[in-house]
């Protein structure tokens, strides 16, 4: 090889692996980044101390204006599992307020807590040195509304079998938006909407009773863990 060319392949040959380092450093701080606003489950979060249920937009519920918490942080020894979101053990964003109607909302969108070193919170803020909360995304794949109906009632059972008192409505409400009219004022089934691309939670036809629907499905909500699918699906959950 000519004595020219040798310097020259040497100098290619340290600029593509000064690429590849940089590539390596980029994909690194990608991961890092991802780690870092990865939401933290909720259970395990507030059991380590890391916060405290409340200090986020858990209290939002306009109904806490006139009466007191006793289900959503508040746990009672005479009945353990009450709360829903210290038993709440997974990882999933849940919606900011429940709704019962297609009132306009003070705190839209779904969120979650997170590491303190995330910077990409969405709008969401820092809470204290160990944790801050975000504002989360459609699509991403981390939010309790992206589930469909049966997984949802599956993860409400796993919850029930592990104690937690699972309230199928209010899992419900804190994944779905709500579609139609307000409750006790008709029925989400007697009005059009568009469920093809993810569940919308409603009013049912029966009191106290609200229905869930997805691309053909139509499933009640009641008391107890899962719901039950009355069309376009085969069966209860398992």
């Amino acid at each position: 090889m000519p004595r020219l060319l040798l310097p020259a392949l040497l100098a290619t040959l340290g600029r593509a692996h000064g690429l590849d380092d940089e590539t390596a450093l980029l994909q690194t701080s990608s991961v890092s980044v991802a780690e870092s606003c990865k939401c933290l489950n909720w259970k395990e979060a507030y059991g380590s101390s890391k916060v405290e249920c409340g200090a986020g937009l858990e209290l939002t519920d306009k109904e806490l204006k006139t009466h007191p918490d006793n289900e959503l942080c508040h746990e009672v020894a005479e009945k353990p599992g009450l709360s829903f979101f210290l038993n709440a053990d997974h990882g999933y964003c849940m919606i900011a307020e429940k709704v019962e109607g297609p009132q306009k909302k003070d705190y839209p969108g779904s969120w979650c807590y997170v590491d303190s070193s995330c910077q990409q919170r969405n709008g969401g803020k820092a809470v204290n040195d160990a944790v801050s909360y975000k504002m989360c995304q459609d699509g991403a794949g981390e939010t309790l509304g992206e589930l469909p109906p049966r997984d949802l009632f599956a993860l409400s059972e796993r919850l029930f079998k592990q104690g937690a008192v699972s309230d199928s409505e209010k899992l419900t409400l804190m994944a779905y938006d709500w579609a139609g009219p307000p409750a006790a004022e008709g029925s989400l089934l007697d009005v059009k909407y568009d469920a093809s691309a993810k569940p919308l939670i409603g009013a049912g036809r029966v009191e106290d009773v609200f229905v869930v629907v997805y691309k053909d499905e139509v499933w009640e909500v009641h008391d107890g863990p899962v719901g039950e699918c009355k069309h376009g699906c085969s069966g209860k959950t398992s």
